[in-house]
């Protein structure tokens, strides 16, 4: 079943737009609430706000919010401080998400009316989406390889000869695929794609980190044997986001294949439902 299930690059990137509109930030909210029953007289609902106001007033002068929350809050979740842990921005009722959009951890709201009552909102702490950033490079190289029938002087004089073409003005990628022993990308005129320029090991990557785009690196001798090297360009990437791809594949791949599953299952089934009614 799961070879027949494809996951294409518009369907990762519509579930991670859906994702990313519904809000990836999350939110840790302390709050206290006092009770306005629906009933009220305006009075009633006056009092309470002012006991809001005390209560605020009170922790502004540095009465901790747990300890106002047992000791004051209508809500469930008083006897643990009014906390009510993590959540996601866009699990947060409306009237708290604007009013805590702007707040910063440990930040205290002024009372806010809602047909429960008045709250006190806290934010323990913000967590945003999480990024982690990586520098990668785009390189391409020729290799010139010392072997029973080339000697390293002869790959040397092989290599500097190339070198000199270049910088006089010969296409680097027709004399990689002219030329170049890796066989992996010399057909992409000497391409290795985007890599962290730590992926090449120490002496590569001290040759990479010294240049611009654009530059082509005298020959140098590595274990490989010898290189001539360009970076074609710098960039930051979020590896952070190229794990949230690889989670939604494998979240559209799983849906797809319970769905192509249940269809092979009816499909069976109907074969069998076919087969015993020729049978009788």
């Amino acid at each position: 079943v799961s070879s027949q299930v494809q996951v294409t690059d518009n369907e990762i990137d519509l579930l991670l737009a859906k994702q990313a509109s519904q809000g990836s930030a999350q939110i840790h909210i302390a709050h206290i609430l006092i009770a306005v029953p629906q009933r009220s007289t305006q009075a009633e609902v006056d009092a309470a706000e002012q006991k809001a106001i005390g209560i605020h007033q009170q922790l502004q002068e540095g009465l901790s919010f747990a300890e106002a929350a047992i000791t004051y809050s209508d809500d469930q979740y008083a006897l643990n401080g009014g906390d009510l842990g993590w959540r996601p921005i866009d699990q947060v009722p409306t009237m708290f998400a604007r009013q805590v959009q702007n707040m910063q951890s440990g930040d205290v709201s002024k009372p806010v009316r809602s047909p429960a009552g008045w709250h006190i909102l806290m934010v323990v702490e913000k967590k945003a989406e999480q990024t982690a950033m990586v520098s990668q490079v785009e390189v391409r190289h020729i290799l010139v390889r010392p072997s029973e029938l080339v000697t390293d002087e002869e790959a040397e004089v092989t290599i500097r000869s190339l070198y000199t073409r270049i910088v006089d003005g010969e296409d680097f990628l027709t004399l990689a695929r002219e030329y170049s022993d890796d066989t992996y990308s010399a057909p992409n005129g000497g391409s290795l794609g985007w890599m962290e320029s730590d992926t090449y090991g120490a002496q590569i990557q001290g040759v990479i980190d010294s240049m611009q785009p654009g530059d082509v690196a005298p020959p140098f001798r590595s274990e490989a044997g010898w290189h001539v090297f360009r970076l074609d360009d710098r960039r930051e990437v979020d590896k952070a986001q190229e794990h949230r791809r690889n989670q939604a594949r494998d979240t559209i791949f799983a849906r797809k294949a319970e769905e192509t599953y249940e269809l092979w299952l009816r499909q069976i089934r109907d074969e069998a439902y076919v087969e015993i009614r020729l049978q009788t």
